[in-house]
């Protein structure tokens, strides 16, 4: 049997550190030297990604997104996608957990 420190699901523990993860990168790039690159540049690529896939959608429909709603869609894209994977991830360890039992 799992044990469990808390009794938050996963899910919610991935969603709270997607919407944390946005402000930490944003501190991360804040702190690096500009005269050098920092280890965070990759992620922002990888960060922003569905925001440029949403954005050549609406451009195609004529509608512009503006700067607040840009970082609404991050955030709970992000909050989502951590929320999904820490759900898949608790079931891939329960039935590993199961299977060690038998």
């Amino acid at each position: 049997m799992i044990d469990r420190m808390h009794k938050i699901p996963p899910f919610v523990d991935g969603a709270i550190f997607g919407l944390l993860f946005l402000p930490m990168a944003f501190f991360l790039k804040l702190i690096c030297p500009l005269s050098e690159g920092c280890f965070v540049d990759p992620f922002f690529v990888l960060l922003f990604s569905p925001l440029f896939m949403l954005q050549s959608i609406f451009d195609k429909v004529g509608f512009a997104l503006s700067t607040r709603e840009e970082i609404v869609f991050i955030s709970v894209f992000w909050s989502v996608a951590w929320a999904f994977l820490a759900h898949l991830g608790s079931k891939v360890l329960r039935t590993q957990y199961a299977r060690m039992e038998e």
